[in-house]
């Protein structure tokens, strides 16, 4: 992981689902998300790819929460076939999902330039 953060800080998503997700894997991102922070930048996320994925979700967000990062798990990427994934933004009770040709977009443009924007609109649609 710190290998990788230190290549892409600015665009740092950590597969947390290598080996054991909430006893190292989750632990291990929240370290180089700590490390990354002291340096001035701040860990895009974590992907989970495989086990229970509903479970491990809400236990890698409470673990995420607690150690800090609670603006992490405001969305997921979820991985499809060939070069598809299907992004869900959550805010409150709502839920937007899309799907996304990963062939034709940067992943580091969809972290730090799309998304944001994309939350930033369903923030302002929801609260009026």
């Amino acid at each position: 992981f710190r290998t990788y953060a230190g290549v892409y800080p600015d665009t740092c998503l950590l597969l947390a689902d290598t080996y054991d997700t909430l006893k190292s894997g989750v632990p291990n991102a929240i370290l180089v998300g700590r490390e990354l922070r002291k340096k001035g930048h701040e860990l895009k996320g974590i992907r989970l790819d495989s086990g229970d994925l509903a479970y491990l979700s809400k236990e890698a967000r409470r673990m995420l929460d607690e150690a800090g990062f609670p603006g992490m798990g405001r969305y997921y990427l979820l991985d499809m076939e060939e070069e598809k994934m299907v992004i869900i933004l959550l805010f409150g009770d709502y839920r937007w999902g899309m799907l996304i040709d990963r062939a034709k977009i940067q992943l580091g443009l969809l972290l730090n330039v799309i998304m944001p924007k994309m939350i930033k609109a369903l923030e302002d649609a929801v609260s009026e």
